[in-house]
């Protein structure tokens, strides 16, 4: 038993030494609305055939750092940013790279949806 757990430990060890981008590629947004950043907001990657979807959601900051599979076809990639109240944005074709920080940020400017005025007061009716 003492064997194995300290088998399992330098397992472990070896194990927290990876790098954590190895198995993946990001894509990176930046969110903002009237030129203020969105929090909040759901970033939706898919790429390749048939689709995988991969989820990411921004910070305060607005911005999103979205992790894709590595073996994923990259080529074929599109993004989408929705957050209720506004519009959604879509990306037909979305870059992706193998670290966060060899990407530049994609810019996602949000446009608020128009507010609708409250319902008219159906009307009186008297027999």
């Amino acid at each position: 038993m003492t064997k194995l757990l300290g088998v399992a430990l330098v397992a472990l060890a070896a194990l927290a030494g990876c790098p954590p981008t190895a198995s993946y590629r990001y894509f990176v947004a930046e969110v903002r609305a009237a030129d203020q950043p969105v929090a909040g907001a759901m970033v939706v990657v898919e790429c390749g055939r048939p689709t995988r979807h991969f989820v990411g959601q921004t910070d305060d900051t607005g911005g999103a750092n979205v992790a894709l599979w590595k073996d994923v076809d990259a080529t074929t990639c599109a993004a989408m940013v929705a957050k209720p109240g506004f519009r959604t944005a879509t990306l037909a074709a979305a870059a992706v790279c193998d670290t966060p920080m060899a990407c530049a940020a994609v810019v996602f400017e949000l446009t608020a949806l128009a507010t609708s005025a409250p319902a008219a007061a159906a009307a009186e009716v008297t027999p």
